[in-house]
This record gives structure tokens, sequence and C-alpha cells, in this order.
């Protein structure tokens, strides 16, 4: 990390010279997470930060890992508006995808979410085998987050999503 810094002093040889750098900006804005699924803590669910309106990025994103109470701590350098992404543990067998816009400022911003749930089972009248590709469950318009999944049925058109937020 560089950079310049402005002063308005002078430094001669030989003197004592003072100067007071005011290192607050220089504070990393901190995402304290505690995401819970219908009351019970979400876990090992993985958090990642995307620049709002960023679409490929070519470094690593901040991103952490929920713990067994639900709680994640992601630290970033820059304030502004975010994606949260938010993907299940592997074990739910799920490929869901949730989304929260955050505005992160220097300093600490606590996140607390309950997501309330459901499972949704059901059958594809026009699925035929080789038909595998297209089919998503996406949430409204009128919830605070997005969430989408891809549906992934049987050679019958039946498909179980065991997460959906409501």
């Amino acid at each position: 990390m560089g950079g310049t810094i402005d002063t308005n002093c002078v430094v001669v040889n030989g003197e004592t010279t003072t100067y007071d750098l005011d290192l607050r900006d220089g504070t990393p804005c901190v995402l304290e997470l505690e995401l819970k699924l219908d009351g019970e803590p979400a876990k090992a669910w993985t958090a990642t930060l995307w620049p709002s309106g960023a679409y490929a990025i070519a470094r690593d994103l901040p991103q952490a890992t929920t713990d067994a109470h639900g709680r994640a701590r992601i630290e970033t350098d820059d304030p502004g508006s975010f994606d949260l992404h938010l993907v299940p543990a592997a074990e739910n067998a799920t490929a869901l995808e949730v989304r929260l816009l955050v505005e992160l400022v220097r300093g600490t911003t606590p996140l607390a979410r309950d997501l309330e749930t459901g499972r949704v089972e059901g059958t594809i009248a026009s699925w035929h085998g080789d038909s595998e590709h297209g089919w998503r469950y996406e949430s409204g318009d009128k919830a605070d987050f997005q969430a989408s999944v891809a549906i992934h049925a049987d050679s019958d058109g039946h498909f179980v999503l065991p997460i959906v937020p409501i």
C-alpha cells in the first residue's frame, strides 16, 4: 500500500519537525454478521462481499464462514455498497444463493438476519429428460433480499428445493 500525504510542514536539517498524521480514514470496514434460519443459527454458510454493480473481479473477495452460532466477521479496506452473497453449507445439498445489499462504513457494521424458510417440492409438467437447463427458482421483487437456485429434476421432472427463503 502506498500513496502520498499532502503536508504543509518544512523539514530542516538538524531541527525537529512535528506533524500530526490522522490515520482514522485507514480504519478497515468490518461486517459483523449474525445469520439465522427460522430462529436457529445458520452454521457453515459462506458469506462473500461483492462490490455492488461489479460482475467481474480480478482479486480475491473478502469472505468468511459462519460459525456454530451463525456469526461471521468480514473485513474490507474500502467503504461503500456491497452485495453480500450467502451460500449454505455443502451438506445442505442445495445451490441456493441469497444476496443482500449492505452499506459498509469505516469501523464495524452489524448485520443480524433471521431468514424464514420453506421447502418447495414439485414436478415440472413440461419436463423432458434432456431439459435440465434453464429452470430456476428466484425470489420475488418485494423481498429485501434476492434468492436464486437452479432446479435439478429427476427423469420424471420431480424436484426438491430443501431451503427456500420466504
